[in-house]
């Protein structure tokens, strides 16, 4: 925005006789501001309504070029950055090649952006005058740029006025050309009441020359000044295993005269980002943040509660051992208490000495045990498994072992049936004692046929005798 542009319309009599007049049309896009028009090599007369620009040019001879050169410059209150284009064409009464009557350029427009650096603040009370830093991306430096600001109440406005402790205010901050950042002052009142941490907005709006960043708003936090605390919020999360995290926020509320250590412990169910946070006298105000996540142990537990315990050191005294919340985690759980079988069917034959009068499938846990659970498959009478029971602990829960399957050759004609194989389990963890168990069917090919068998093909009897035993 701001920028200079030169518009240069060049055309060419192609033919071979003067060109007795043409009309000149120029769509000048709407953010791109004309100054002068100044032909070359031919004159003009502004025949313009408005938008489109037209002119009427003079005479031109074969052969010869002029040009109409349009001096201009950006926009300078452009609030996006965009693509505009510029549509020239000429039309003559004797023109003989109207194909290359019509031109375009565009031009790229870069709009710079202004934005907070953070969302939030901590100021202490007795700062009379907080200074909020305004970022300019992308500095331009053909014109100035300006944003309005304005505070926007919150807590602190909700108190009476006589115990409000900022003045609120509607301006506008102007950024020279070029220039990469400005200040803004918002005006902090000290009432010397003990009130507790008060907030408000302040926020940028209705830009000129720029468009708006991505922190258009930030939250200033007064910390009363009558005592020295550590402001942790929320003071519970929820976090899952291999699953979401959550944060949490710590800031002083008063400004220390020595470092303050803050030493952050968690059990064992979840971690946190950092183990200790540090502040000064420079960075007291700044929130720092602390990342909770969940330990995926592979324990079925369900939803647990875990504590994050924070203790506070410094030489300061006011800030030495002080009280400092706990933050309680919800964890929830996303293991299962169960047992992985596969396949989960089986095909076997009672003929003992082919390949397929066997068959196998495998058992694992789905979760780490807090005893060992032993696992028997219970097989019925038409089918023998091996082993007996399959024994799981904390070191192989999840090592799929085989159960060996094979059919029981009764001799009886059945034909394909069908048997499963159910699962008990015996543990002392009370979650695999109550879990489900999956059945595996085993369909079996049977290997007897019905009939009658005859021992002796051929017998002699004599004609009218007695009929003896053969």
């Amino acid at each position: 925005p701001g920028e200079l542009v030169l518009l240069n319309l060049t055309f060419t009599n192609t033919g071979s006789t003067v060109m007795d007049s043409a009309i000149v049309e120029d769509i000048i896009p709407s953010e791109l501001i004309p100054r002068n028009v100044v032909p070359s090599g031919i004159s003009i007369t502004d025949i313009s309504a408005g938008q489109p620009y037209r002119w009427q040019t003079g005479a031109l001879a074969a052969g010869a070029r002029a040009s109409i050169l349009i001096d201009g410059y950006i926009n300078p209150d452009l609030t996006t950055s965009l693509t505009i284009t510029n549509t020239a064409t000429m039309t003559a009464a004797t023109d003989n090649n109207s194909s290359n009557n019509q031109a375009q350029v565009t031009l790229n427009v870069q709009t710079p952006t202004v934005s907070f650096n953070t969302t939030r603040y901590a100021v202490n009370e007795d700062n009379v005058q907080f200074p909020i830093e305004v970022r300019v991306t992308n500095p331009n430096p053909y014109a100035s740029l300006s944003v309005h600001y304005s505070t926007i109440d919150k807590s602190a406005q909700s108190q009476p006025p006589e115990l409000r402790d900022f003045t609120p205010i509607s301006k506008t901050l102007v950024i020279s050309a070029g220039y990469p950042s400005r200040q803004i002052l918002i005006p902090i009142l000290d009432d010397n009441i003990s009130e507790g941490a008060e907030q408000f907005n302040v926020a940028l709006s209705q830009p000129k020359g720029a468009g708006l960043g991505a922190t258009t708003q930030v939250t200033l936090t007064i910390i009363d000044d009558d005592s020295a605390g550590v402001n942790i919020s929320p003071s519970s999360v929820e976090v899952e295993e291999a699953g979401a995290t959550a944060i949490y926020s710590v800031v002083l509320q008063s400004q220390p005269v020595a470092q303050v250590a803050i030493d952050i412990m968690a059990d064992s169910a979840v971690t946190t980002s950092q183990n200790r946070l540090l502040f000064d006298s420079l960075n007291w105000q700044m929130v720092q943040t602390v990342t909770v996540t969940a330990i995926d142990d592979r324990i079925f537990e369900g939803i647990q509660e875990s504590i994050i315990r924070h203790t506070v050191q410094s030489t300061d005294p006011n800030y030495d051992n002080t009280t400092v919340a706990d933050v309680v985690a919800t964890v929830r759980d996303d293991d299962k208490a169960g047992l992985t079988v596969r396949p989960s069917e089986l095909n076997v034959s009672e003929e003992p000495n082919l390949l397929s009068s066997t068959a196998a499938y495998s058992i694992a846990l789905k979760s780490l045990p807090t005893a060992d659970v032993i696992v028997q498959p219970v097989s019925g009478d038409q089918l023998h498994t091996e082993p007996a029971a399959l024994t799981f602990t904390s070191v192989n829960w999840n090592i799929p072992q085989n159960v060996v399957v094979t059919a029981i050759d009764d001799a009886v004609a059945e034909g394909e049936s069908t048997a499963f194989i159910a699962h008990e389990i015996v543990t002392q963890d009370p979650h695999y004692a109550d879990a489900a168990t999956p059945d595996v069917a085993v369909h079996i090919a049977d290997n007897d046929m019905p009939g009658v068998i005859i021992s002796q093909q051929e017998i002699t009897v004599t004609e009218s005798a007695d009929i003896r035993s053969a």
